[in-house]
C-alpha cells in the first residue's frame, strides 16, 4: 500500500483536552521537561501549571460529584516516607565535624545548594513520587485517545527542549547563557542540569516511537525520525553516559514488548526507522558534542575520571550513612548526593522510607501487570507498552542518577496508574486496595 503525502495524519483525529483542568495539565506536561524555565527559584512553570490544574480539577470533581480513587498502596507509601522524616525531626542524626565538611564538599561538587534542612528534599520526593501520580486520577482524562494526546503533548515539550539545546550549542541562540555549556561543555538546555536535560530527552523516545507507528502521513513519520536524531544529538551535547545506556535498555525492552503487537505491514516501517536512526548514529558516532572529548559516546567509552571518582566517594559516604542509621536514615538533607536514587533513599530515609519509595514507584507497575489482559486492542497495548518502557527507563536511570528531584520522571508512572484506574472504573478488573472517596458516578473512560 502506497502512503500519500496527503493522507490523514493519524488513524483517528486527536482528542483534545475536554476540560479546563486538562488544558492546564496539558500545558504543565509540555513545560515539565523544561524545568529550568522558572518564574521563581523554587518552582518551574510546569510545577505552577500542575498546581493550577489540580485546583481546577478539584472544583470540577466537586461540581460533577464524581468518584475519585484513592489507592491504599500510596497511603501506605506516604505513611512510611513521612515516618522516616518525622523520626529524623524528633531524633536527628547529628553531623560530626567530619560529616559536616563532607556534606558541604559533596553539595558544592555536585552543583547543589548547601541546605542542612531536610524539609525541601522531603517535600520534593513526597510530591513527585506520591502525590503527582495520584493527581492523574483526579484530573480525569475522559478517554484513551485523550490520554494519548496528552502523551504526545508531553513528548512535544521534550523535543522542544532538545531542539533548543542543539541550536544553542550550535551558536544560533547567541544571547542565551547555558552555564554548564560555557564552563564544562555539557549542555543543560532549558533544564537546571545536563543530566536533567538528558533524562527528559530520553523519555521523549517512547512518545516518538508511538508517533512513528500511528502516523498515517509520510511527512509526520519522517518528522518523528528527524526529531529522534535531534534528540540523540541533544543527549550527546549533555555528555550523559547514563542516558546512552538507559536508551539502549529501553530500546531492547521496547522491541521485546512491542514487536508482537505491531501489525505486519508496520513492522517494515519500524525496522526502517530503527535502521535509519542507528545508521546515522553510527556514522556520526562522535557528532554528539563539540569535540570527541566531550561527547556522551566518548565519555561512555573512556569514562570521566573526575565524575567517576566523585560518584564513588559519594556512594561510599551514602553506604556508611545507611549502616549508621539503617531504620530511619540520616535525614532527607542527604537525598541528592549519591548519584543513585536507591542508595540515596537508604541513606536519607533508611529502610522505612526506602520501602515507601519502592511501593510508590512499583504500584503503577503492579497495576499494569494486574490489568494486562484488558488491553486487547493493538493500539492500546502499544500505548501501554510505550509508557511501560518509559517507566522502566526511569528505574534503570536511577542506578546512576538522582532523578527523584523533579516531577517529569514520574509522569510515565502516573499515566500507567491512570490506565489501570480506567480499567478498574469500567468494572472489568477489581483491585483490592482501591477505594472510592465518594460513592458517586464512576470514572468515564
Amino acid at each position: 500500500m502506497i502512503t500519500h503525502l496527503t493522507a490523514p495524519l493519524f488513524h483517528k483525529p486527536p482528542h483534545w483536552p475536554s476540560s479546563p483542568s486538562l488544558w492546564l495539565f496539558a500545558a504543565a506536561l509540555f513545560m515539565s521537561p523544561l524545568s529550568g524555565v522558572r518564574p521563581f527559584p523554587e518552582a518551574s512553570y510546569g510545577d505552577i501549571l500542575f498546581g493550577l490544574s489540580c485546583a481546577a480539577a478539584i472544583v470540577e470533581r466537586l461540581y460533577e460529584r464524581e468518584m475519585v480513587y484513592v489507592f491504599w498502596g500510596y497511603l501506605l507509601a506516604a505513611a512510611l516516607v513521612t515516618a522516616s522524616y518525622v523520626a529524623n525531626l524528633i531524633e536527628p542524626e547529628h553531623m560530626g565535624a567530619y560529616e559536616y565538611m563532607q556534606f558541604i564538599d559533596i553539595s558544592l561538587k555536585n552543583h547543589l545548594q548547601v541546605v542542612f534542612d531536610q524539609a525541601p528534599n522531603f517535600r520534593v520526593i513526597f510530591i513527585s513520587a506520591i502525590i503527582f501520580p495520584q493527581a492523574f486520577l483526579l484530573l480525569r482524562a475522559r478517554s484513551f485517545d485523550e490520554l494519548r494526546t496528552l502523551v504526545l503533548i508531553w513528548t512535544a515539550g521534550a523535543c522542544y527542549g532538545a531542539i533548543f539545546a542543539v541550536l544553542n550549542c550550535w551558536g544560533w541562540l547567541g544571547d542565551y547563557d547555558d552555564h554548564f555549556w560555557t564552563t564544562i561543555h555539557r549542555a543543560s538546555g532549558l533544564t537546571a542540569h545536563p543530566n536533567a536535560m538528558a533524562l527528559s530527552t530520553v523519555l521523549a523516545f517512547p512518545g516518538l516511537l508511538l508517533l512513528f507507528l500511528e502516523a498515517q502521513n509520510l511527512v509526520l513519520r519522517a518528522s518523528a525520525v528527524l526529531l529522534a536524531l535531534v534528540a540523540w544529538q541533544a543527549i550527546g551535547y549533555s555528555g550523559s553516559r547514563t542516558a546512552v545506556y538507559t536508551l539502549a535498555f529501553m530500546s531492547v525492552i521496547g522491541l521485546g514488548l512491542m514487536i508482537g503487537d505491531v501489525p505486519r505491514h508496520q513492522r517494515l516501517r519500524l525496522a526502517a526507522g530503527v535502521a535509519l536512526v542507528l545508521l546515522i548514529g553510527v556514522l556520526a558516532r562522535y557528532w554528539s558534542g563539540p569535540s570527541a572529548e566531550y561527547s556522551a559516546i566518548w565519555r561512555l567509552e573512556n569514562g570521566s575520571a573526575t565524575s567517576d571518582t566523585l560518584r564513588a566517594t559519594n556512594q561510599e559516604i551514602a553506604k556508611a550513612g545507611f549502616l549508621n542509621a539503617p531504620v530511619f536514615g540520616q535525614g532527607y538533607q542527604w537525598l541528592r548526593v549519591a548519584h543513585n536514587m536507591y542508595l540515596q533513599m537508604l541513606h536519607s530515609a533508611g529502610l522505612v522510607g526506602f520501602l515507601g519509595f519502592i511501593l510508590a514507584m512499583g504500584f503503577p507497575l503492579y497495576m499494569t501487570w494486574r490489568t494486562r489482559e484488558e488491553h486487547q486492542a493493538p493500539e492500546r497495548r502499544r500505548f501501554r507498552n510505550c509508557l511501560l518502557v518509559g517507566a522502566l527507563g526511569v528505574l534503570v536511570w536511577g542506578w546512576a542518577q538522582p532523578n527523584i528531584n523533579a516531577l517529569n520522571p514520574t509522569i510515565p508512572f502516573g499515566l500507567l496508574l491512570y490506565l489501570g484506574a480506567m480499567t478498574v472504573a469500567n468494572g472489568r478488573v477489581t483491585v483490592p486496595n482501591a477505594e472510592p472517596l465518594e460513592p458517586a458516578a464512576s470514572l468515564r473512560a
